[in-house]
């Protein structure tokens, strides 16, 4: 907890995704690599913490505490090194087994009991990635920059979803999302970025032969983003 991470995460995480872009799948953009690692943030000087916290049980700060929602627009109003983080459901979920731990950078990941679903989460700063400082436009920015993709195909594939915001099932966080796939593999991929804060979130779901539909339903039902 608390620890400083440089550029170098932001290259990390690149690299851990890019790595994906082997095959073929159903949009053209690079479909993910089958590894568990998750991305690794873009450098900091005001970084978020590298390791997952538990589900929250009471409210962290938030901009207005009276909206348990986060909106594109309201990133605006969020003061400029807030951190964002993912609190972390599965970490007492017998469902879901922790197979990559916290490497430091901001990357952990869990596979399903069945072992057909692979769940990725990250943290972390965007300093070194030029923002626009619209946050649904600048999450399209990470999502193409962690897969090596234009970031004008992943706007046009891209679509609106909401992850779960301070509490895990809530919904309420404005997220964009891409999904692929290559036989019976499929995965979705979602980002926030936080323009003014620096800071973004992503989750990954790989599943091979699994069903996709219910391990991100799962994954978006147990586990929430907060900031802080």
């Amino acid at each position: 907890m608390g620890e400083k991470r440089t550029a170098r995460g932001w290259a990390v995480a690149t690299m851990l995704v890019t790595m994906l872009a082997a095959s073929a799948c159903s949009v053209p953009l690079p479909t993910p690599s089958e590894t568990d690692a998750a991305p690794t943030e873009p450098s900091a000087s005001s970084e978020p913490s590298a390791t997952p916290e538990p589900a929250p049980t009471t409210e962290p700060g938030i901009v207005d505490e009276g909206d348990p929602g986060l909106s594109f627009a309201d990133g605006a109003d969020i003061a400029p090194g807030t951190i964002a983080h993912w609190a972390d459901g599965f970490m007492t979920d017998d469902a879901w087994e922790l197979t990559s731990p916290d490497d430091g950078q901001g990357n952990w990941g869990y596979t399903s009991a069945d072992g057909t679903c692979v769940a990725s989460f990250w943290q972390g700063s965007t300093a070194g990635v030029e923002l626009s400082g619209d946050d649904r436009a600048d999450s399209d920015l990470v999502i193409a920059t962690l897969l090596g993709a234009d970031p004008a195909r992943v706007t046009e594939f891209a679509e609106d979803i909401e992850l779960s915001y301070l509490v895990p099932g809530n919904g309420g966080l404005d997220a964009r999302i891409v999904e692929g796939s290559e036989g019976d593999r499929v995965w979705r991929f979602a980002a926030r970025a936080f323009a003014v804060a620096g800071a973004a979130v992503t989750v990954m779901v790989d599943c091979t032969g699994g069903d996709i539909d219910a391990a991100f339903a799962e994954v978006n039902e147990k586990n929430a983003v907060a900031t802080m």
